[in-house]
């Protein structure tokens, strides 16, 4: 089932699989902004990390004495969530824990995630709940995939990004999905980012020193197409499939295993711990420029 919201400029569906945005179109000339997941190339379109970001190593990890297992990015993302609330410009979805979750994860929570339309911006706004009486340990990250290009007249490579300050920020390295311990530059004291395939040879571009929480996705004939913000994260990722028309803007709250991880889950590196009673926040918001 497809959850659909619109105002004057522009039209959202959503997936309750997942609580996934499955498109995002201008109205004025039906131009889609999220990647139509291709199966043959990725056939995901904004997915939801939860309750990890990235890979555990062995796809395993240990928690009070017991261990579980999770995939990559965890469940959330194929999960079917409930829709609580929906008006002509906005919706909220709802993931609570049940058996099945407890035997991967062992919190009981629940997920909430709001779209909310405003003018020519979409909000998405993740909340977790936490009922638990020890603290609760888990990552959150977004995954959204926007077409690149946007125009039929365009390549890949006539794109870039482009953050509102100048950039040092190098890139940590993945083996195999975990992070290896390495660094190469990648921005160095540049606002831009120029979008070339060979750059993910390597994997996602994966940055932790960001001083931005913001980023335009830009085309060289077009000029600025899309806004892309991240308040409260202080991880970024940024990935493509090597010749493929997408480009994943990813903010993130936790990362990858390294490939020496302990498999400690409370000593995981940069996991969120959140007690008894509380709610955590991960936002984040696209708008459309053209």
């Amino acid at each position: 089932m497809t959850i659909q919201l619109e105002n004057k400029f522009l039209t959202v569906s959503i997936l309750k699989k997942g609580a996934e945005l499955s498109s995002l179109k201008r109205k004025s000339d039906g131009l889609e902004y999220i990647w139509q997941a291709d199966p043959a190339i990725w056939g995901r379109h904004t997915p939801l990390l939860f309750p990890i970001v990235g890979k555990l190593l062995n796809n395993s990890y240990t928690l009070y004495g017991k261990s579980f297992s999770l995939p990559q990015h965890g469940f959330a993302r194929d999960r079917y969530f409930e829709v609580i609330d929906h008006t002509d410009d906005s919706a909220r979805f709802r993931l609570e824990w049940d058996e099945a979750s407890l035997k991967v994860f062992p919190y009981r929570y629940h997920l909430e995630v709001w779209y909310i339309l405003r003018e020519k911006s979409l909000q998405v706004s993740v909340r977790v709940y936490h009922t638990n009486t020890e603290p609760m340990y888990f990552s959150l990250g977004g995954h959204p995939g926007f077409t690149c290009p946007l125009f039929p007249d365009e390549s890949f490579e006539d794109y870039y990004l482009e953050f509102p300050q100048h950039e040092t920020a190098p890139r940590h390295l993945l083996k195999e999905g975990l992070r290896s311990g390495e660094t190469e530059p990648c921005l160095v004291d540049t606002p831009h980012l120029p979008l070339k395939a060979d750059l993910f040879d390597k994997d996602a571009i994966v940055l932790s020193d960001l001083v931005s929480r913001q980023v335009r996705l830009c085309s060289t004939a077009h000029g600025p197409q899309l806004e892309f913000s991240f308040p409260n994260s202080d991880l970024f990722g940024i990935w493509t499939k090597p010749g493929a028309p997408f480009i994943c803007l990813e903010p993130w709250q936790g990362w990858a295993d390294s490939i020496d991880s302990t498999g400690d889950f409370i000593q995981k590196d940069h996991q969120t711990e959140l007690a008894p009673g509380h709610t955590h926040a991960f936002d984040y918001s696209m708008e459309v420029l053209g």
